[in-house]
């Protein structure tokens, strides 16, 4: 994976952002030593101008096992996966159940549109789309010439 951390001197500029990557990045290099699973999921994150991105990779696990909420300036998402394994031939049958649950949590920053978060599971990747308020978001200002 790689890191989404921005350099040092671009750090103090985009405070809000660099809270929210903190969070997200926080815990990802925790691996259980006798699965060699990582506690967790994996998760990209994207700003632009307009918006807040997160791509969470769920695969394997259905919409219906998925929980993304907002609450006090957080956004949990909460994922169950439920995996079965089956050999069999002649002789022998093996059968590998796999349960887990999963949750990640990240603050976001306040200047955020709340009713307009939407989220879409593709093929296992978990897309969750956080806009901007209208009024954290760049506008250009109009100069006007007043003759003397």
């Amino acid at each position: 994976m790689t890191s989404s951390r921005r350099a040092s001197s671009a750090h103090t500029l985009f405070p809000p952002f660099d809270q929210f990557l903190d969070t997200f990045t926080r815990g990802l290099d925790r691996v259980n030593p006798l699965s060699g699973v990582a506690h967790g999921f994996r998760v990209d994150l994207f700003e632009n101008e307009t918006e807040y991105r997160l791509h969470a990779e769920l695969p394997g696990v259905l919409e219906k096992d998925i929980d993304v909420s907002i609450e006090e300036g957080v956004l949990t998402i909460t994922a169950e996966r439920h995996e079965e394994q089956r050999q069999e031939d002649d002789d022998r049958r093996y059968v590998e159940r796999t349960f887990g649950s999963f949750q990640r949590s990240f603050r976001i920053p306040s200047e955020i549109d709340r009713d307009r978060i939407s989220a879409n599971l593709k093929q296992g990747l978990l897309t969750i789309a956080v806009p901007k308020a209208e009024a954290s978001m760049p506008k250009k200002i109009t100069i006007t010439t007043t003759e003397v």
